[in-house]
């Protein structure tokens, strides 16, 4: 095959970022308590959320519900 005479390539030229791949994965997390004496399942569960789900843009359908959906790249 021949190369182009002006000195470009035959494949265009981008200088965009390539586009990161993201999975979708729906999580169904239970907390419970491990004794009938301890409470505190939302702090637990609100713990988890702030310090764990959150770095995966955390999405809770459902405020009340335990079905969460993260975003990993």
């Amino acid at each position: 095959m021949a190369e182009p005479r002006n000195g470009s390539s035959s494949r265009p030229k981008d200088n965009s970022t390539p586009l990161s791949k993201v999975m979708k994965v729906k999580l169904w997390l239970r907390v419970e308590n491990n004794s009938k004496f301890v409470r505190g399942k939302g702090k637990a569960r609100d713990e988890i959320e702030q310090y764990v789900l959150s770095r995966f843009a955390m999405e809770k359908p459902d405020k009340k519900g335990w079905e969460y959906v993260l975003s990993i790249p």
